[in-house]
């Protein structure tokens, strides 16, 4: 085989392999979309109340609100498909600061 053969086949080859990369489907690993309602301990509406969220390196999140003396969080990792839907505010000091 010559040279020239070698290298247009790597080259080939080259191309089929970061096609195939490229144009093969995979699963996307994001957070959904995810709303959540702030309640107090009586499971009252908390209008105004500020939600924090902050995300992690894999797929997570952690939302938290501290708000008049109270504060609440919940969580979600990618493990767990169930989405929380309710916030619940207790009476305590904020745990972030």
């Amino acid at each position: 085989m010559s040279r020239a053969l070698k290298v247009l086949s790597f080259v080939i080859s080259l191309i089929l392999i970061v096609a195939v990369v490229v144009l093969l489907p995979y699963k996307a690993r994001s957070v959904p979309e995810w709303r959540v309602q702030v309640v107090d301990e009586n499971e009252g509406p908390v209008p105004g109340a500020q939600a924090n969220r902050v995300f992690g390196y894999t797929p997570s999140a952690h939302i938290f609100v501290c708000w008049q003396e109270k504060a609440g969080d919940v969580f979600w990792k990618e493990n767990n498909q169930q989405l929380t839907p309710r916030l619940v505010l207790r009476t305590g000091p904020c745990p972030y600061g």
